[in-house]
């Protein structure tokens, strides 16, 4: 399975947070994150097979995490290659690289071959929906609708994240498999 390493939002931020999701007006186009999936992705792991998730889970017990001081910012699409503008975050700012220091803290600790996979230019975000790739009758549509969520404004809103989960998607199915929890701030 597919790993990510996250940031648990709190309840009353995933509300705010999911006000910025279009709505289903878009239609088969999109897939909108169920409220109880919405996290900040941290790092993108990827596939840690059943073998050594155990060891991944130990090396993420003794790392020293504290909680992360994060502003909601603005609305992008990302992606690359044909993947290009399919998902749809809220990025986050990390004004005091708390969330940038956890990430190359945790990453450092990661047994190798599960070391992040995106190691450029890297923002916390929350994936609000994804994209489908559109048939081409359906792209005019399609950026029409992207074009609707990038031109929302998004209220800064400062909070707290201090618990951090390792977190999986399998098809429809998508949980927490490990979290962390701290009082400590960095």
């Amino acid at each position: 399975m597919t790993y990510f390493f996250t940031a648990v939002l709190p309840f009353d931020i995933k509300q705010v947070v999911a006000q910025y999701r279009l709505p289903q007006s878009c239609g088969s186009l999109s897939k909108t994150t169920p409220l109880c999936n919405l996290h900040i992705t941290l790092g993108f792991i990827g596939v840690i097979p059943n073998t050594d998730l155990e060891k991944v889970i130990a090396v993420l017990d003794t790392t020293p995490m504290g909680s992360l001081p994060l502003i909601l910012s603005d609305l992008d699409l990302f992606g690359r290659g044909k993947n290009a503008h399919r998902y749809a975050s809220l990025t986050l700012v990390d004004e005091s690289g708390a969330a940038g220091d956890l990430r190359k803290k945790v990453n450092s600790s990661l047994p190798e071959p599960y070391t992040f996979r995106t190691q450029d230019v890297f923002r916390p975000h929350v994936t609000l929906q994804t994209f489908r790739t559109p048939r081409p009758e359906e792209s005019p549509t399609l950026e029409h609708h992207q074009n609707l969520f990038r031109t929302q404004t998004v209220k800064p809103v400062r909070f707290f994240v201090n618990r951090f989960a390792l977190w999986t998607r399998l098809k429809e199915f998508q949980r927490y498999v490990a979290v962390w929890e701290t009082s400590e701030h960095f």
